[in-house]
């Protein structure tokens, strides 16, 4: 019997997520495949079957494209359109005809998983305008915003242990070839969170002293601010779709702008992202830009604290590609 959708799984989440999803396709009568790059791949895809790429970047968009013609693939699913692989994927897959879809846990959040054609952000075929988007709500119900699922950062590190160290310990036997998609090693990763748990006390009375100076009891005693949360350095939604698609430069560029336009009386507080691996060093160098555009003492940096608040009191806030934008 010849399915009429045949698809193809990528990589994913560090989590049983794709597995189940591959069960649910089944039942709805789609053959599934699946390529695993990594041991990290088949931790989560066990005990199901798959295929296994150990070439190198350069050989895999030959390889996926035979792979494609031999099973009649007809849909490819990926998590984000930016890692280097499914960048080339989705190459491969319009060259045949092949229907893509993209899809990304951190624009909605909690409990929402975003999915869409062919890519997201810059590459996204959303509306840009207003009534656009209007219209296409206009007759959707109203979006459940429930609570769901329950999380925490332990089950998150738990599952990042799960994918990367059997990557560490053994893929340089099993997949020499393979390099992961992040900025850095994933043990030097580790080393960065083990140093942010050795300091979380001093961090802790640090935020709580830069809170009580933006947030005191009264609103009309708080100061003026513009708030800057800030991603994580190795995402590729601003690796790739930000503008500078540099962190560092965006940074630079916002406190060069607050030093040229903003009100004397004017601050500007970045904030850490929640899991932010402490390897950036943000303190230092915001400080440094700072003290470079002569407004070292109007910047601050907040690591912790009560976002939504802080939201609350700002006078603006600064997003890039965040669902704080939302917030």
């Amino acid at each position: 019997m010849t399915h009429r959708f045949s698809l193809l799984i990528l990589q994913g989440p560090a989590s049983p997520f794709l597995k189940g999803l591959a069960a649910v396709a089944e039942e709805r009568g789609l053959n599934v495949h699946k390529i695993n790059f990594c041991l990290g791949d088949a931790v989560f895809w066990w005990p199901r079957k798959a295929e296994w790429f150990k070439g190198t970047d350069a050989q895999w968009p030959q390889y996926l494209e035979r792979f494609c013609r031999d099973r009649q693939i007809t849909d490819m699913l990926m998590l984000g359109d930016g890692r280097p692989k499914h960048a080339a994927a989705i190459a491969v897959a319009h060259s045949l005809g092949i229907r893509v879809h993209v899809f990304e846990h951190g624009y909605l959040r909690p409990d929402w998983l975003t999915i869409e054609p062919d890519g997201m952000s810059g590459r996204s075929r959303f509306p840009r305008e207003a009534g656009k988007v209007r219209a296409i709500a206009a007759d959707k119900p109203p979006a459940d915003l429930g609570g769901h699922f329950r999380s925490s950062f332990l089950t998150y590190a738990l599952l990042d242990l799960a994918y990367h160290v059997p990557n560490v310990l053994l893929g340089w036997i099993v997949h020499p070839n393979y390099r992961t998609h992040g900025p850095v090693h994933p043990v030097v990763e580790y080393a960065g969170w083990i140093g942010k748990a050795f300091s979380a006390r001093r961090r802790r009375h640090e935020a709580q002293a830069v809170e009580r100076r933006y947030l005191p009891g009264a609103p009309e005693h708080s100061p003026r601010f513009f708030l800057f949360p800030l991603q994580l350095a190795g995402d590729y939604q601003i690796r790739i779709h930000a503008p500078l698609g540099d962190l560092d430069r965006l940074v630079e560029g916002v406190i060069r702008s607050f030093a040229l336009h903003a009100a004397p009386d004017r601050r500007l507080l970045f904030k850490t992202h929640p899991i932010d691996n402490g390897l950036s060093d943000w303190r230092r160098r915001i400080a440094d830009i700072a003290h470079a555009q002569g407004v070292s003492d109007r910047v601050d940096l907040i690591d912790g604290g009560d976002l939504d608040r802080l939201i609350a009191r700002a006078v603006g806030v600064v997003t890039v590609n965040s669902t704080v934008g939302l917030m």
